[in-house]
């Protein structure tokens, strides 16, 4: 089984492990805020297309949001939801790391706008921190640098069917999936350590003020 998580808090330990026991195979969560932004449809739709080639690749979401009653309609009228499609509570951001360390894959995901490419998501970084493996689904600084470490894939947002056959594949490619859970660790402590942006924030600060006397 597959679990590919989406969330913006995360999933305790005791809720990730009835997750794998009533599926048996789990790939990946979203744990995120469900809104208009969000695109969380997208995943219910991959969910669809992946059911039809593995049935126990699981998509988990974590939240809750002003389009939660859509999402979750959409995947019954698609026949994913409770089947390979859950939908999970908001939790305490603490238990955030209970959640990823059940998941194959996070995802952090958006509608189809170019504006959105700029962005700097929590869940992005959580799951560095976490080491998996990350699928997004726009472009920008965040697939450059997913694309050029490994450390996760870029899905096309406007061919969902495709994106769910190279997610399904990229998860059945077990030593590329882990090492690419490997190199989003080392992005995490090489490209995104507190400490380290705390000290250049500090040089940064300490240049300004040299410059300025």
């Amino acid at each position: 089984m597959a679990l590919i998580w989406s969330c913006l808090q995360y999933l305790p330990s005791a809720v990730a492990v009835s997750v794998e026991n009533s599926r048996g195979y789990v790939r990946g969560p979203w744990w995120c805020s469900i809104g208009r932004i969000n695109g969380v449809d997208y995943l219910v739709k991959l969910a669809a297309h992946a059911i039809e080639v593995n049935p126990e690749t699981c998509f988990v979401v974590v939240g809750d949001g002003c389009e939660r009653e859509k999402v979750v309609n959409l995947a019954k009228r698609l026949g994913v939801f409770e089947r390979n499609f859950f939908f999970l509570p908001p939790l305490p951001k603490a238990q955030i790391p209970d959640v990823l360390s059940a998941a194959d894959v996070a995802t952090s995901l958006f509608v189809d706008l170019r504006e959105l490419w700029a962005n700097s998501a929590n869940k992005f970084f959580d799951a560095l921190a976490a080491g998996r493996p990350v699928a997004i689904n726009y472009r920008g600084w965040q697939a450059e640098l997913l694309l050029e470490s490994s450390a996760g894939i870029v899905l096309d947002a406007n061919d969902v069917r495709g994106a769910a056959g190279q997610l399904l594949g990229f998860l059945d490619a077990k030593a590329r999936l882990r090492a690419a859970g490997l190199a989003a660790r080392r992005l995490a402590e090489t490209r995104f350590s507190r400490d380290k942006l705390a000290a250049e924030l500090e040089a940064l600060f300490m240049m300004v003020l040299d410059c300025s006397c």
